[in-house]
């Protein structure tokens, strides 16, 4: 669902034939939500800042210097999980002789260098926080990487002031 000045945006089917109303007609109509908004959780990877295209670069790095591919199965099934569980995945299922500590050493000298050239806030971010800075909002971020990282990231991107944690 989308939501435009928190009032959600639902589809109406016209008709009670769902297939015959998903071929011809949507009608959209907006109903106010009854519930005022007291604070904001957000995610950081994906939403916040480009690091799930970084994860990809990383991934991808990681297994090209060992003669496999990072596919989008492997991506999937590691994005959002903690780093060791995401790891050992790696692990199992390309049978990997490395240990956990091995690859988040790897991943982290990766990060390193990336970082500095390749992080981006995502589109709109600062316009958003600006919004919910005027209508003074806290707001916190969520976020299965570690908090050194997630404080280096943000800070980075210069919007580590602007959430509450």
């Amino acid at each position: 669902m989308e939501t435009i000045d928190g009032r959600f945006l639902h589809e109406h089917p016209s008709t009670h034939n769902s297939q015959r109303s998903l071929q011809h007609e949507r009608h959209i109509y907006m109903q106010p939500w009854a519930h005022s908004i007291q604070a904001i959780a957000f995610d950081m990877d994906g939403l916040m800042v480009n690091t799930e295209e970084l994860y990809t670069i990383v991934g991808h790095t990681i297994l090209q210097r060992r003669d496999r591919k990072f596919t989008t199965d492997l991506k999937d099934r590691m994005t959002g999980l903690p780093g060791p569980v995401a790891w050992q995945l790696m692990i199992d299922l390309e049978q990997l002789s490395d240990t956990i500590d091995e690859l988040e050493l790897e991943s982290k000298q990766i990060f390193a260098e990336l970082l500095p050239q390749r992080l981006a806030p995502m589109p709109g971010l600062f316009e958003l926080l600006d919004l919910l800075d005027a209508r003074e909002l806290p707001r916190c971020v969520a976020t299965s990487s570690t908090r050194p990282f997630a404080d280096q990231v943000l800070q980075q991107i210069g919007a580590l002031d602007r959430v509450d944690f």
